[in-house]
């Protein structure tokens, strides 16, 4: 596809929906989410939560994903959802809400099951807030809430019946809230929740891998190549999700007119 072709059919697509908005009334729509994931990858009995009028759907790959979102696995099933440059993954008998994903944080609830989180900083931007980066990933569980570093691998276990959370912190650190507890998690030590009555016992172990952990890993080797790459040539921020799926089958390039675009091979 030549750059002439390219630029007509980003032209028409951004004129027919714009066309179309201006028969509608203007409060008949919401303000749209300010930062959007998108399903990665999906195996075995995976569904999706959208919107109440739909329900529950076969997840499919592409799927956007945002505020007040689920996804559910059975059977085999695995998913991986995709937000700029982090990932989460979770693996079968597992559900996960999206409760908040913001620019500023991102809020989920891990019901039941296992998840898998890789997170990197944000070391392309320039910052000219306050805001370190530590603190802008919350899962929260039966037993409190678990505040992730923005940089590191981290694995969630949530019991099916409630009452335990395992949190294991391969790199980067982690900590735990609940009321007046504040636990910090260090790399390479599984902090182990319980609840007891009206009581919580803590527990430190040893982290340990498994296989699903392996899984995550081996998604991410060649990943770290694409983004560190963008990273040191500056094309453009590896924090837009689903750059690196562009990266395998077309280039970047400078035009005059409409700045950065990208082109198939």
């Amino acid at each position: 596809m030549n750059t002439a072709i390219l630029k007509r059919f980003q032209v028409a697509l951004c004129a027919a929906p714009f066309i179309a908005l201006l028969s509608l009334s203007m409060s008949a729509f919401a303000d749209p989410p300010s930062r959007v994931g998108r399903v990665s990858f999906i195996q075995g009995d995976t569904s999706f939560f959208m919107d109440a009028d739909e329900g529950w759907r076969k997840a499919q790959i592409n799927f956007p994903v945002t505020s007040e979102n689920s996804i559910w696995t059975e059977n085999n099933g695995r998913a991986e959802v995709r937000i700029g440059a982090s990932a989460v993954r979770i693996s079968d008998h597992s559900l996960l809400d999206f409760v908040r994903l913001q620019d500023e944080e991102i809020q989920t609830f891990l019901q039941r099951g296992t998840m898998n989180l890789r997170l990197r900083a944000d070391d392309f931007a320039d910052r000219t807030d306050s805001r370190d980066g530590n603190d802008d990933f919350r899962v929260q569980t039966s037993e409190g809430q678990f505040v992730f570093a923005a940089n590191g691998r981290y694995r969630i276990d949530a019991s099916p019946q409630g009452g335990e959370t395992r949190v294991s912190v391969f790199a980067g650190r982690a900590r735990f809230e609940n009321g007046d507890n504040r636990i910090s998690i260090e790399a390479g030590k599984s902090l182990v929740v319980r609840g007891n009555g009206n009581a919580t016992d803590f527990r430190f172990e040893p982290v340990s891998e498994s296989g699903f952990d392996r899984w995550a890993e081996s998604r991410d080797q060649s990943w770290n190549q694409i983004h560190t790459r963008y990273v040191s040539e500056r094309t453009i921020s590896p924090y837009m999700t689903g750059y690196e799926d562009l990266d395998q089958y077309g280039d970047w390039i400078d035009d005059r007119e409409y700045g950065r675009l990208w082109t198939p091979r």
